[in-house]
């Protein structure tokens, strides 16, 4: 491993300007916290920059030497912007795609409209991983799925999602030429009870955590579900109300 020991070292400057969206935009790199997420982003082929370690490890290697870190407490620190960082940290090539021709072959694909928070666009990549769900569809005006608190929130198992990234348009021009695929849309009105619905070969829309669903998003649904409320609550968390119906979605 090349050792670096100063906080202005270049490439310690890139890696913590990437909590930054204009630097993760303009290099097309993300940070990745702790060694497993690391090392299971490396053994699901996400392209590697660079690892930053406390030590040497033989966990790293197979990747080439120019890559690999050994740093300072303070050096992770810097990059990870906590007080008490994991000892390695690992910096990654982003993967999204912008097209998706063909329907994933997944009982149902969860599509997420213009989700906001970071946090529980991160839950949900970790509960798709769960239930071997291995695509996640982002259509409008998402936040960053690279973010820090993302990658972080997924604990690991953003490595093992394929995201597409798709305007209403393109969404609408793709679900155009799947007649076969059924729209069902989370709301809190005109919906159905969660567990009644037959969610086989279904693209799953949930909607923004303020707004819910578009007009347009739910205009082309087949049929609305929603979680039944007795305690009162109007609605659930995002990512929570995502799980509970995936989980239903996927059930035997």
């Amino acid at each position: 491993m090349i050792e670096i020991t100063s906080l202005a070292n270049e490439k310690v400057k890139l890696a913590a300007a990437l909590h930054q969206k204009k630097y993760r935009s303009e290099t097309g790199l993300f940070l990745v916290e702790g060694q497993e997420p690391v090392l299971d982003a490396v053994k699901n082929g996400w392209k590697l920059a660079a690892i930053f370690a406390l030590k040497d490890d033989a966990a790293y290697k197979a990747q080439p030497e120019e890559k690999l870190f050994k740093v300072t407490a303070e050096i992770l620190e810097k990059i990870s912007r906590k007080t008490n960082p994991p000892e390695v940290i690992g910096v990654f090539h982003k993967r999204l795609h912008e097209e998706m021709d063909q329907r994933p072959d997944q009982v149902v694909l969860p599509a997420l409209e213009e989700v906001r928070d970071g946090g529980n666009l991160g839950t949900v990549m970790r509960s798709c991983h769960a239930l071997g769900l291995k695509h996640i569809l982002l259509i409008g005006n998402c936040c960053d799925p690279f973010a820090p608190e993302v990658i972080r929130a997924s604990m690991g198992s953003f490595s093992f999602i394929e995201l597409t990234h798709l305007s209403h348009d393109d969404f609408l021009k793709w679900f155009r030429k799947h007649p076969n695929t059924a729209l069902i849309g989370t709301d809190v009105l005109n919906a159905k009870d969660y567990r009644e619905a037959d969610y086989r070969n279904t693209v799953l829309l949930l909607g923004n955590e303020q707004k819910g669903l578009s007009l347009q998003m739910k205009d082309l649904c087949a049929e609305r579900v929603k979680i039944p409320m007795p305690g009162g609550t109007e609605s659930l968390n995002l990512a929570i109300a995502a799980t509970l119906v995936l989980y239903e979605a996927v059930r035997p």
